[in-house]
């Protein structure tokens, strides 16, 4: 292929990612929206959230997910979401993991890295 090949499909792939950002643009809400639904929804007050990776440990859910972990005023929250077609038009398969625990079923919490986790007799059992 010559550099007019190449550019032309550079010029397809950029194209294509600038319209498929538009198109995800008009669909987004804002952060506070968001919560603000999940509060309803829940019928419990946030109180802090954060980026987590759920890495296993439930029988019904195996996978390795990013989601969110947000604590409300009543309980532990995890909820993981799709994200959507790549550059080239491609979703890939999604299980939709949401979990609760209650506060009171909560004794001590440990915050470990996923390396250190992984050394763990718990981790080994999930990772093997």
């Amino acid at each position: 292929m010559n550099f007019l090949g190449y550019a032309l499909v550079l010029g397809i792939l950029v194209l294509v990612g600038v319209l498929w950002g538009i198109k995800r643009k008009g669909s987004q809400i804002s952060v506070e929206e968001f919560w603000r639904a999940k509060e309803e929804e829940y019928g419990e007050r946030r109180v802090l959230s954060g980026f987590s990776r759920y890495l296993g440990g439930h029988p019904r859910f195996e996978k390795v997910t990013d989601g969110l972990l947000f604590l409300m005023s009543r309980s532990l929250w995890f909820e993981n979401f799709e994200k959507g077609p790549n550059i080239f038009g491609f979703t890939m398969p999604f299980e939709k993991v949401v979990f609760r625990v209650p506060l009171q079923r909560i004794s001590t919490i440990e915050s470990t890295s996923e390396r250190d986790f992984e050394s763990t007799d718990f981790g080994n059992r999930l990772f093997r």
